[in-house]
């Protein structure tokens, strides 16, 4: 007789119901750091070339790039690598950066320079002020905020602001890219995706979530 399959586990079956509402023809790519490095990297890899014009088949709709660390893609810390990479990509993208991220030299020319690049395919780029590098880390639930900040874990800004300000500016980009703008398209003046989002970013909290010109 074969044996009964094991039943199960709870996180088996917690980790099934998500995968059913999932849509292998809608992603969203998300990457923290060295993570942003390698979405990004993929990104390049998957682009079509330059020649190639108009829209091409790919389940990807987004990707998110957090504090990108650039260096795995180039050791030029003046950005021209990365602006060339910006202009190279096809799907739009998001950059958020903690404040700690966008004042260090090394990093925050790539960082904007890709921004610039890409153009409108970066669809909004921000800086998340009073937040050091691990803000969207499991971090910040390790100990209290005294603790954490001795450590250099968590920035000088008041949590729940920084927090909700980040999940308020990352759930709104997730809508740009996955559901259609609001605007009608056809209209000369309709709102891009891009401009719709920057318009939502500042609306949020000012104080905290600042736009990169």
């Amino acid at each position: 007789a074969v044996a009964d399959a094991p039943a199960a586990s709870a996180a088996e079956v917690a980790l099934a119901a998500v995968l059913r509402e999932g849509d292998p023809e809608r992603l969203v790519l998300a990457g923290h750091s060295f993570g942003a490095a390698s979405v990004l990297h993929y990104l390049l890899a998957a682009s079509p070339p330059r020649d190639v014009e108009g829209p091409t088949a790919s389940p990807i709709r987004g990707a998110l790039l957090l504090d990108l660390w650039p260096a795995p893609l180039s050791s030029d810390i003046s950005g021209v690598d990365l602006q060339r990479i910006g202009a190279r990509l096809r799907a739009p993208f998001v950059l958020l950066l903690s404040e700690f991220w966008e004042g260090l030299e090394w990093y925050s020319p790539s960082c904007r320079r890709l921004a610039s690049g890409a153009g409108p395919r970066c669809l909004a780029a921000g800086v998340v002020r009073g937040a050091f590098h691990h803000w969207v880390s499991d971090s910040h639930l390790w100990a209290p905020a005294w603790a954490l900040r001795l450590l250099k874990l968590m920035g000088p800004g008041e949590y729940r602001r920084v927090h909700l300000a980040t999940v308020r500016a990352l759930h709104a980009s997730l809508r740009a890219m996955l559901e259609p703008a609001t605007e009608p398209a056809p209209k000369p003046a309709a709102a891009t995706a891009g401009q719709q989002l920057r318009s939502r970013w500042a609306s949020l909290d000012p104080e905290v979530l600042e736009l990169l010109g």
